[in-house]
């Protein structure tokens, strides 16, 4: 197996991982694909050519790579709240741990009787249409560009609280293997204090209000 260097979040259960290491014996890794041809060829971008073992007719070519929408430059889209008459938009609402989380986040709201979809929306803020230009995340770890109200990973810790403060919800979080604090092996009170814990630290800095 190799150790991922980037967005190491679980997305797969125990047996589907399994599953997958069944077929190991088929796994290239050539770095990124440049091209895919209809006779069944892989060009990759450094030039290499792949012929594939079976027919391209019976294959499916599925980019696992590409992303499904992003939550910092969903701010420069035209957006509309998740829940709106008729209509459900699947959004990114917390930049981390990624796509899975988040929509199973939007699905546990959506299953919830007892809010309204105004009430949902207020769960689930997105960065303001006024941010024209995505914040940097910087060319180290840790260096995520200036700290400000509509910087995405504030939206996210504001999220986050909300969601500690929603009746069953704190509960729910801290049962889902996508969650990254119950991955961590935090309970839900100290999921509830770290999230408080950073609310309260941006408060001091200026860059959250109270």
């Amino acid at each position: 197996s190799v150790t991922p260097t980037k967005f190491m979040n679980a997305t797969l259960n125990k047996h589907e991982v399994e599953v997958l290491r069944s077929v190991s014996d088929s796994i290239v890794r050539r770095g990124r694909v440049a091209k895919l041809d209809a006779a069944g060829e892989i060009t990759f971008a450094d030039g290499s050519v792949l012929a594939l073992p079976w027919p391209s007719a019976e294959t499916s070519f599925i980019h696992c790579t590409t992303t499904a929408f992003n939550f910092s430059k969903s701010a420069l889209e035209a957006q509309v709240p998740v829940w709106a008459e008729s209509a459900i938009t699947v959004q990114e609402i917390f930049q981390f741990p990624g796509f899975c989380f988040n929509g199973a986040v939007i699905a546990w709201l959506e299953s919830q009787s007892n809010l309204a979809d105004s009430q949902k929306n207020q769960l689930c803020e997105l960065p303001p249409k006024t941010l024209n230009k995505p914040p940097p995340l910087g060319f180290t770890a840790g260096d995520i560009g200036a700290l400000t109200p509509a910087h995405p990973l504030l939206v996210s810790l504001r999220n986050l609280r909300r969601w500690y403060s929603t009746p069953g919800m704190g509960e729910w979080l801290h049962s889902l293997r996508l969650f990254s604090l119950a991955m961590n092996g935090y309970s839900l009170a100290e999921g509830r204090e770290l999230a408080e814990r950073d609310h309260n630290g941006l408060v001091e800095v200026g860059a959250e209000e109270r």
